[in-house]
């Protein structure tokens, strides 16, 4: 057998396995009551650079969520009218750090450890209780359904939980490419996560995450936020290495805006596979780790793979429909479908888009359910949910790029920060 076919071969198996693992996952887990009411302090963090067309919405929604929370937004020497907006808003719960360069625009993870920097100083202070204060980090379109501080709270009731993930939702879902990404975070990612709740894997997102300050102070009293492309990844795995525990929240919601321009999109999934690669460096101490188990050490090296998966699967994708091709073309004229009555081509295209579209449409359909279950959220029609199902191939398709141009930045060091412009 040829090398080709070996990798063909555990590639496929490989995205086989993990479908199946996600159509045949456990149920949410149960609904969790509160069972006190310990005063919890949020501290949301929202790193800003150029978001005057959506901040003042974010910041309002934090205000109006409840409970004891203070809004940080941290300007990254924005070139436009961020500040003056938010210095509109009147309350004496926001808080605005102001980055200018050059000392601004090196990564999100250094603006988060300026901002941390800041409030290790009033915490000393105040002497405030660090296992009772929550940082919680916002992106600048982000926007809270308003169960998910309680969700949070209840989560936090376990003194072993350290840190927390929302949810995602794209609210833009009007237009095709929005809602591809709302059944991919919604659905897809959310039973990933659902998963991981119970191999103790969960992944912080780098928005809707929750974080007690004491397990921050456990990572560095001074920067717990590393340099990596995909900073919120790699304060998960740090976090694994002390032994801390994540849960996942799949009904606190936090949503956001999706991309519109399939560049975009694909420059914004490159920053993200050039952030994993970046985080290969952490593989050996999470191997040795005797604090992570084994179903959590699989599903970490899964994540790891998945950029050169990708980068394989662009390579033999050429000769895998090649391959499926030929078989079919010979299967529908010698047993399938053979008739003198049937065009034997349709017969054939049409097996090859059935084979394609499964997977997507299974995810599209439990969207529909998905949504369905949330009476907070606006519902979507079951037609649009199979516009979607059918459209889902050609998404994963246009990524392939994106793991291109990942793989191009790194070995050329570009580790610049691609900002993703608001419509």
């Amino acid at each position: 057998m040829m090398l080709i076919d070996v990798l063909a071969t555990i590639l496929f198996g490989i995205y086989v396995f993990y479908v199946f693992l996600l159509i045949t996952s456990p149920k949410m887990i149960k609904k969790e009551k509160m069972v006190y009411q310990d005063l919890l302090h949020y501290v949301v963090f929202i790193p800003c650079l150029n978001e005057m067309k959506v901040i003042d919405k974010t910041v309002r929604n934090i205000l109006d969520s409840g409970g004891n929370v203070h809004v940080v937004v941290i300007d990254d020497a924005s070139d436009d009218d961020t500040l003056k907006v938010v210095r509109k808003i009147a309350s004496k719960n926001v808080h605005i750090i102001e980055r200018k360069l050059p000392n601004a625009r090196t990564g999100k993870g250094e603006a988060l450890n300026e901002a941390f920097k800041k409030l290790m100083r009033v915490v000393r202070m105040l002497k405030v209780d660090d296992t009772k204060l929550i940082v919680t980090v916002l992106d600048g379109d982000g926007e809270f359904s308003k169960n998910a501080l309680k969700e949070a709270s209840i989560a936090f009731q376990d003194s072993s939980t350290s840190a927390a993930q929302c949810r995602v939702k794209i609210r833009n879902n009007k237009r095709l490419l929005p809602l591809l990404q709302d059944v991919e975070f919604f659905t897809m990612v959310a039973d990933i996560q659902n998963v991981r709740n119970y191999t103790n894997s969960v992944g912080l997102g780098g928005n809707g995450q929750f974080i007690r300050l004491s397990a921050l102070e456990k990572l560095s009293v001074e920067a717990p936020w590393g340099n990596s492309l995909l900073e919120d990844y790699e304060m998960t795995l740090r976090l694994f290495l002390k032994g801390e525990k994540i849960k996942f929240l799949p009904r606190g919601i936090v949503a956001q805006e999706g991309l519109t321009s399939v560049k975009q999109l694909i420059m914004q999934r490159s920053r993200w596979v050039q952030g994993n690669i970046e985080c290969l460096k952490y593989l050996r101490r999470i191997l040795k780790s005797k604090k992570i188990g084994l179903s959590g050490k699989i599903d970490i090296f899964y994540f790891f793979s998945q950029p050169f998966l990708n980068l394989l699967g662009g390579i033999l994708i050429f000769f895998s429909w090649i391959i499926l091709s030929v078989f079919l073309y010979h299967l529908v004229h010698t047993e399938l479908l053979y008739s003198g009555k049937l065009d034997n081509t349709l017969a054939f295209i049409l097996i090859l888009i059935a084979i394609s579209i499964v997977p997507g449409m299974f995810f599209a359909i439990k969207y529909y359910w998905n949504v369905r279950a949330f009476k907070e959220i606006e519902s979507i029609s079951f037609f649009r949910c199979i516009e979607a199902g059918l459209f889902m191939p050609i998404y994963n398709i246009i990524m392939i790029p994106s793991v291109l141009i990942a793989f191009k930045r790194y070995l050329s060091k570009e580790n610049g920060w691609i900002k993703t412009e608001r419509v």
